[in-house]
């Protein structure tokens, strides 16, 4: 099992097995801290990441909040992929078969990003790359764990936000977070259903 970097959410989630985690939720809920820290909690042990970027959303200076005044070190064991299109996202998560032997963890931040254009252009081939994506994520989360994030949208017939990409997320993910902002909180959807409240701090977050 690896940590979350926060006791607190290792006790409501179980902390990361060999499985593939996503969590969902708005901007600034929480998505890209959440992946930084279970990052970061494995470099203390000189342990290696690689964190596969969609949206720039890794910032150093975040990462020295969290880090503290040893962030130098521990980065250096973060490996991070920028990705600039769904095409290329797919590419990236291909190679990973050849190099996963190489990492303890594979975080995905965020998952949808590209796809949602990908989506607006052709839903055939956008529907087709996530699934290629997700069973090639699934297959190495049986050796390592994997988080992804994702993004919401708003479905006008259920009158409430969804994860994008649900159907098929929903399919191939063990576990499913939601994460909100008021009140900030995280609602475990897969695989009980319950939720704790949280705090997003500077040097991490921590649960009420």
């Amino acid at each position: 099992m690896i940590s979350t970097g926060s006791r607190g959410l290792d006790q409501f989630t179980g902390g990361y097995s060999n499985e593939l985690a996503t969590f969902y939720g708005p901007p600034g809920s929480g998505k890209t801290t959440i992946c930084m820290l279970a990052a970061l909690e494995l470099a203390k042990y000189g342990k290696k990441s690689l964190f596969i970027d969609t949206q720039q959303s890794f910032s150093v200076e975040r990462f020295k909040q969290l880090a503290g005044p040893n962030y130098k070190t521990y980065l250096e064991r973060i490996f991070i992929i920028p990705v600039n299109n769904f095409d290329e996202q797919s590419r990236k998560i291909s190679d990973l078969i050849k190099v996963v032997e190489n990492f303890d963890l594979i975080a995905i931040d965020t998952f949808n990003n590209h796809y949602r254009k990908e989506f607006r252009e052709n839903i055939y081939v956008a529907n087709k790359l996530m699934e290629k994506q997700i069973r090639i994520l699934n297959e190495i989360s049986k050796r390592i764990p994997v988080i992804i994030t994702n993004q919401i949208y708003t479905d006008i017939k259920e009158k409430k936000q969804n994860m994008v990409g649900k159907d098929i997320l929903w399919k191939w993910c063990s576990k499913v977070f939601e994460l909100q902002i008021n009140p900030r909180m995280i609602i475990e959807k897969r695989p009980d259903n319950k939720k704790i409240n949280i705090e997003i701090i500077d040097n991490g977050i921590i649960t009420a």
